[in-house]
């Protein structure tokens, strides 16, 4: 999802009190993504107060370049800006973020201090496979 934050504040908008909100968040260690940065949590409230296409647009130059599995091989940079725009253009479901277990509860402890946030974790689990668990519930 482009903006992970608007998605979670509009999945806590629409959960009764108590509601829980299963999250299965892809682990960058142990995806195709490995080589790519992890999100900054900067990143996340841009995407969130000022969306913007052309961030968009460079998480799938980010994806071309870096990601390496069965559907895609790494390739040159020369190479990966037309499958960057290939992939965009036809609105190719991609990670546009990229975290790890601590980074992805960082953010979330971040969302604390935004007004309309009405979630809280009440439980996690660290990596199984390649995703980690987080439960979080409506106040």
């Amino acid at each position: 999802m482009a903006n992970p934050i608007k998605a979670l504040l509009n999945w806590g908008s629409v959960l009764k009190k108590g509601g829980k909100l299963f999250l299965a968040v892809p682990d960058k260690h142990f995806t195709f993504d490995v080589e790519r940065e992890k999100t900054s949590i900067q990143h996340l409230l841009s995407d969130y107060h000022s969306p913007s296409e052309e961030r968009d647009y460079e998480h799938f130059k980010d994806f071309a370049l870096k990601v390496s599995c069965r559907t895609f091989k790494v390739r040159p940079e020369s190479e990966s800006e037309a499958l960057a725009r290939e992939l965009w253009e036809m609105r190719y479901s991609i990670h546009y973020h990229v975290w790890d277990y601590d980074s992805f509860l960082t953010f979330i402890e971040s969302l604390e201090r935004l007004p309309e946030w009405n979630l809280h974790t009440i439980d996690t689990v660290p990596t199984q496979g390649n995703e980690f668990i987080l439960v979080l519930e409506r106040e």
